[in-house]
């Protein structure tokens, strides 16, 4: 029977859970509008090895992305969470493919895995805690790769849009806990450190990882999404030819100071990486909390100030890492 792994955010990047979990076997694709940026994709799947019984059942969108949110819902039906889930056709579609291992993403809600129990099947659930030094890789997927529509016409926009996606992140994590279901969790302490993610994540699931490999995968990946700190000055910033460089994505930014400071990171980071002497490397270590590097921090503690909930915060703590009961329901229906 094949093992499915369900690799859980709200529109956060959890592309080095997964390579950690292959060995980096897979596409390391470009996030188009950062300098050097990019994550890890999985190696599509092949419909012709799959039995021929389930092999035009299968979306190219499970081959290709290895992905089973389900975007095709209409507005009347979006608020329909249930309309998320893994139908049973869809396991007795995951339950036909020839042994193995298969790695999937999926959406936040806990909807999605009412049908987990007929799969042999785990959750590897992102987590929030300790997200803040590496939130410029955060900010970069948001705005590059998820896109950011409406939520670029102001910084307060911005804010609200990635903390509702960190917020829902830690809320789905609760309620999968709350119901018992089979859930690992990963934070990014964890996701960034390749010893404690073979102990925590992927020793439980069975899975053999080469620690010393998982280092030199997470070490090249935060070199080049954490780059630089922003130092390029207006007139650098300025004599770049941008219509040549992702005009698309910077036409997608509406607010003129959140384009100027994207653009700023983009030429930091390229100022980092071709000038010998430019010691001004963005690492987890000179990550100070409250301490202002450059705007993508002031963005950090702004988000952080105007919406950190103590609240919220002690019911994470309580619930994901005390492992003490508490009933979660009536919270989780109306956080209000």
């Amino acid at each position: 029977m094949p093992k499915h792994i369900f690799i859980n955010s709200h529109d956060l990047d959890t592309s080095m859970i997964g390579a950690q979990l292959t060995g980096g076997k897979g596409r390391f694709a470009d996030i188009e509008g950062t300098c050097f940026g990019y994550k890890f994709d999985f190696t599509q799947l092949d419909r012709n090895e799959m039995p021929e019984s389930i092999r035009e059942k299968i979306t190219d969108d499970w081959l290709d992305a290895h992905n089973l949110v389900k975007f095709n819902l209409s507005e009347e039906s979006a608020s329909d969470l249930d309309l998320s889930a893994i139908t049973e056709e869809d396991c007795e579609i995951l339950n036909a493919m020839p042994e193995g291992t298969y790695f999937w993403h999926t959406r936040h809600v806990l909807e999605m895995f009412k049908h987990i129990d007929k799969l042999d099947a785990h959750i590897v659930q992102l987590v929030s805690r300790g997200y803040e030094p590496y939130f410029k890789t955060i900010l970069n997927y948001q705005i590059f790769e998820k896109g950011v529509d409406e939520c670029s016409g102001s910084i307060k926009d911005l804010l609200y849009e990635i903390h509702t996606n960190i917020t829902n992140t830690d809320r789905c994590a609760m309620g999968i806990a709350e119901h018992q279901l089979p859930v690992l969790l990963c934070d990014y302490e964890t996701m960034f450190d390749a010893e404690r993610f073979r102990l925590k994540i992927a020793s439980p699931l069975g899975i053999e990882v080469n620690v010393n490999r998982n280092k030199k995968i997470l070490a090249d990946y935060l070199e080049e999404n954490l780059g630089s700190i922003s130092h390029a000055s207006d007139e650098e910033i300025l004599a770049v030819d941008w219509s040549s460089k992702y005009p698309h994505k910077w036409d997608s930014i509406i607010s003129p100071i959140i384009k100027m400071e994207m653009k700023r990171a983009y030429v930091s980071d390229k100022k980092f990486f071709t000038e010998a002497d430019n010691t001004n490397q963005r690492t987890v270590e000179n990550y100070t909390a409250y301490v202002n590097r450059d705007w993508i921090d002031e963005l950090l503690h702004q988000m952080k100030d105007n919406y950190y909930d103590t609240d919220f915060d002690d019911l994470i703590d309580t619930m994901l890492y005390a492992d003490k009961k508490i009933e979660l329901k009536k919270f989780l229906e109306d956080p209000n």
